[in-house]
């Protein structure tokens, strides 16, 4: 009978645990349950007291924004006449008649600063290849052709007026020999994370010719050269400027003092020697290597 109770006592003790656990489980779900429930009762009340106050702009403010967008659209249409306003002629059909009249015309316009030429007489700006006479072949390539001898004439004019002593070569994309690994004839590559505008697929109808130069510059018209490649009507992009200083630049050493019969000392004034000196020549050349980008929007 005794053992019958002890049985029934610790069953009875062990249920009221259970019960306990159980109770205790049940109030902390319930305390959490309730505070998700207060939380979601604020940010509904949140939500509505935000649109009470219409988050949505006003009428007036769609019409200014609309306006914008019109301003956008106009101005937008204006960069892409600018653009375009270079218009090359279009009834070019022979490559080596063209060749040769921008070559004449370039050494015509020779500027000649400081009484010397900014070109040897023989330069070929950049079509030395065609220079026996040789025809390309394929109507795109003769028209590509074509179209860089443009692009070449008026970036040379601005190198011509920028005030540079030296024009020494010019390089083009040679398109029209097999892509090599290295030279001129190799790919253009676009920087990563850059969208290449002139691929197949490009969205924009854009070309893109890639132009070197080395010239001898000083440095007020280097500065000027950059200023007119930023300002001219082809859309020019200036991707690689290397300068290299050729000697140190002149200067002027000290004159002997001049003792005269009297005693007294006076300072040789190198005025002889200076206006030899003076001017362009007074400051060293620096040889320059500028990689030019010219794109035409079609």
């Amino acid at each position: 009978m005794q053992k019958i109770k002890n049985i029934v006592l610790i069953g009875g003790g062990v249920i009221l645990i259970v019960l306990g656990i159980a109770g205790y489980l049940i109030y902390g779900q319930v305390s959490t349950s309730s505070q998700h429930r207060s939380g979601r009762d604020r940010a509904k009340s949140q939500l509505r007291q935000f649109y009470d106050r219409n988050p949505f702009p006003s009428k007036a403010n769609l019409d200014i924004e609309k306006e914008n967008a019109e301003n956008l659209q106009a101005n937008w249409a204006s960069v892409l006449e600018s653009v375009q306003r270079v218009a090359f002629p279009t009834n070019e059909t022979s490559f080596n008649s063209r060749r040769e009249q921008m070559i004449s015309d370039l050494r015509e316009a020779d500027p000649k600063p400081h009484g010397e030429r900014v070109v040897v007489a023989d330069f070929g700006f950049g079509f030395d290849k065609y220079r026996d006479g040789a025809q390309p072949t394929g109507a795109e390539t003769i028209k590509r052709l074509i179209e860089q001898t443009y692009v070449i004439e008026h970036l040379v004019m601005e190198i011509y007026a920028s005030g540079v002593q030296r024009l020494t070569r010019v390089e083009r994309d040679v398109f029209e020999e097999p892509r090599t690994a290295t030279g001129s004839a190799a790919p253009v590559r676009p920087p990563l994370g850059v969208i290449d505008v002139t691929a197949p697929n490009s969205p924009v109808p854009v070309s893109r010719e890639v132009v070197k130069f080395e010239l001898e510059a000083d440095e007020a018209s280097l500065i000027a050269l950059l200023n007119r490649l930023a300002a001219m009507p082809l859309f020019t992009v200036v991707t690689r400027v290397e300068v290299t200083k050729s000697r140190p630049d002149y200067i002027l050493p000290s004159s002997a003092p001049v003792v005269a019969a009297s005693g007294v000392v006076n300072p040789r004034p190198p005025r002889r020697l200076s206006r030899l000196v003076s001017g362009y020549r007074r400051e060293a050349p620096s040889k320059v290597s500028i990689d030019v980008e010219v794109y035409r929007f079609n």
